[in-house]
């Protein structure tokens, strides 16, 4: 089910056309939707390990003179239509320079200057409680990912960098410099250590 839902995307085809009205896939909407809005699914786990994978079969075939590098990138994830999405915040859009009612995407990815591949994320909303438009209201299991994630969500994204960096190096990905924009440099020395 899951290879199937990813899939989506590369055959060009959404949600509705590939999966709800699809007579050739061998499961309903219904299950599909019950695994993607699953407290228990690990999606960060799933990303890093298909990112590894990947890391694994292209960094044989890349010389060893190419400089191998992490990315790091916050994007605006734009969720404007959405009346009720927890911790749905007020996010500026640098593209744009207007404020937007979504998330912050922060994702990390390795390079070798030719291929691409994201090893983590973190969706972010806002730190200050004041500037977040739908607090969550669902009480849920503490060991779950899904809280872990909500409690994440309302960290600063400087914090997050040093733990995201550890858990793709300590997964044996390997990196020679770690790019940023300039306002990164504030966070600690720690992560500069790894590199």
């Amino acid at each position: 089910m899951i290879k199937t839902i990813f899939t989506l995307p590369f055959i060009g085809q959404n949600f509705f056309r590939g999966i709800v009205i699809n007579d050739e896939v061998s499961f309903g909407k219904d299950a599909a939707y019950e695994i993607l809005k699953g407290c228990n699914s690990n999606w960060r786990r799933l990303l890093l390990t298909l990112g590894v994978r990947l890391y694994e079969f292209i960094n044989p075939l890349t010389d060893e003179t190419r400089e191998s590098v992490l990315i790091v990138d916050d994007s605006t994830y734009d969720r404007s239509r959405s009346k009720k999405v927890e911790l749905r915040c007020r996010v500026l859009d640098h593209t744009s320079g207007r404020f937007v009612k979504g998330f912050r995407m922060l994702t990390v990815c390795w390079s070798d200057g030719v291929s691409c591949l994201p090893m983590d994320f973190a969706l972010l909303s806002s730190a200050e409680a004041k500037k977040r438009l739908c607090e969550s209201q669902k009480k849920m299991d503490k060991r779950c990912c899904t809280w872990q994630r909500r409690k994440e969500a309302t960290v600063k994204a400087t914090d997050h960098l040093c733990e995201m960096v550890e858990r793709i190096l300590s997964a044996g990905v390997k990196a020679k410099y770690l790019l940023m924009d300039s306002w990164f440099a504030i966070i600690n020395s720690y992560c500069y250590h790894h590199f």
